[in-house]
């Protein structure tokens, strides 16, 4: 990708994510490492994972905004009737909005329990500054990614910060499922 120096922190995580099938770019030779993932992206990837099983776009008619046919669809209706992920509200799964960092950690968090992964080695998040900003669904998510490498800190001026609320980029998420396949499913 022209757009992914081989010097940056996460090139060999794209280059994994591509390489792996999980992740592609966004055409015209780029990847777009600073773009937000969205919540239908982030459970495409896990579904392609998976191995990309169908049959689960129809499942769903009660999330009104995901429609069967849209690219997503499957990875959707895959991660909604396996408890992986939860939809914004009753209705809706919003497949465009961007994905937090918390709400990743918790849809991998959820897929581990699912698949009888390593779900223990926990650690509190004292050491960093926001973790009272984590929302209360997501704490114990967090504790076990911080806790198993999944997920670390954003770094500003030395200082570690989880930033539980901001949106996770692509190339965090690369990384993040570089670990997590690396350490978390072998």
């Amino acid at each position: 990708f022209n757009d992914v120096s081989p010097s940056a922190w996460y090139a060999d995580a794209v280059e994994y994510a591509v390489t792996e099938g999980l992740m592609n770019g966004v055409g015209g030779g780029k990847f777009d490492p600073e773009k937000p993932m969205t919540r239908a992206m982030v459970v495409t990837v896990l579904w392609r994972l998976m191995g990309s099983e169908g049959g689960y776009a129809s499942s769903i008619p009660h999330i009104q905004d995901v429609k069967p046919g849209q690219w997503y669809s499957e990875a959707v209706g895959w991660a909604v009737c396996n408890g992986i992920v939860n939809g914004t509200d009753s209705t809706h799964f919003s497949p465009n909005d961007p994905v937090t960092r918390e709400q990743l950690v918790t849809i991998l968090y959820r897929f581990v329990n699912k698949y009888a992964f390593n779900a223990s080695n926990k650690t509190s998040l004292e050491s960093f500054p926001d973790c009272g900003s984590v929302s209360y669904y997501a704490k114990e998510a967090m504790r076990w990614a911080v806790g198993n490498g999944v997920i670390r800190g954003v770094k500003t001026n030395k200082v570690e910060y989880l930033c539980p609320q901001n949106s996770a980029t692509r190339a965090q998420v690369a990384t993040i499922f570089m670990r997590f396949i690396e350490d978390i499913m072998k």
